[in-house]
C-alpha cells in the first residue's frame, strides 16, 4: 500500500495473517462449552428456593479426550473446567501468535469506512507486487478457513459448488412447474382431488 498515492494520517493499522491452525477450533469449543453451562444452569437454577436433590450430569464433549468418551460426570464442574482449560490455551496461542508462521493474507484497517473505500478505489484493478487488494467483508460473512487455502483448493470447492447449484436448479424444475400450474388456476386442485379424480378417496378426503 506504501506504492499507492492514497491520503493517510498513518492511522492505519496493518496485520499480517498467523498460522493459529487450531485456534479457530478452540474458540468454537469454548463457545459450544459455554452455551451448554449457560443451558444447564438455566435448568438448574429454575427454581432457586428449591433446587433439584440430583446435581445435573452430561457426556464429555467429543473433542475432550482427558475423560473417557460415554462417561457421565458433573454437568457444572465439568464444563466450568472445560471452558477454564479452553481459555488458557487461547490465551496462550494469542500470546504467541508472533512467533508463528505468516499466511499469505493480512488486513489493513483504517478508522473510517471512508478512507477504506477510497484507498480500495486508488489501487483500482492493480496486483502491486503481485498481490490482491480488495475490501474484506464483514467478519462474520469471511469463510476464514478458505483464507489460508491455495487458489487451486479454493477453485475446486467453487466448481464443485456450482454443480451442486445447478444439480438443485434442475431438480427443482419439475416441483416449480407443478406450483405455477396450480397456482394459475385453483380449480385445477379441485379437479385433481375430485372423488372420480386421478386421487380416489383421497381426493375426496381433501376436499372434505
Amino acid at each position: 500500500m506504501g506504492g499507492v498515492t492514497v491520503p493517510s494520517n498513518g492511522d492505519e493499522n496493518c496485520v499480517i495473517a498467523r498460522a493459529v491452525k487450531d485456534l479457530p477450533g478452540l474458540i468454537e469449543q469454548h463457545s459450544e462449552a459455554v452455551y451448554e453451562l449457560e443451558e444447564v444452569l438455566a435448568k438448574y437454577l429454575k427454581n432457586p428456593d428449591n433446587l433439584p436433590a440430583a446435581r445435573p450430569t452430561c457426556k464429555p464433549q467429543k473433542h475432550d479426550k482427558s475423560i473417557p468418551k460415554g462417561m457421565k460426570v458433573d454437568a457444572i464442574d465439568y464444563l466450568y473446567h472445560r471452558i477454564d482449560g479452553l481459555e488458557k490455551k487461547i490465551y496462550h496461542i494469542r500470546d504467541t501468535v508472533d512467533s508463528r508462521d505468516a499466511e499469505q493474507y493480512g488486513f489493513i484497517s483504517y478508522p473510517t469506512i471512508s478512507q477504506a473505500h477510497v484507498a480500495a478505489k486508488a489501487v483500482g484493478r492493480k496486483h502491486i507486487r503481485g498481490t490482491t487488494i480488495q475490501l474484506a467483508p464483514k467478519p462474520q460473512d469471511l469463510i476464514w478457513e478458505n483464507l489460508g487455502r491455495s487458489k487451486k483448493h479454493r477453485m475446486w470447492n467453487v466448481m464443485i459448488g456450482n454443480l451442486l447449484f445447478g444439480l438443485l436448479s434442475i431438480g427443482f424444475v419439475v416441483p416449480n412447474a407443478f406450483i405455477a400450474v396450480f397456482l394459475s388456476d385453483i380449480s385445477r386442485i379441485a379437479e385433481v382431488c375430485h372423488p372420480c379424480g386421478p386421487w380416489g378417496r383421497i381426493g375426496a378426503t381433501v376436499l372434505i
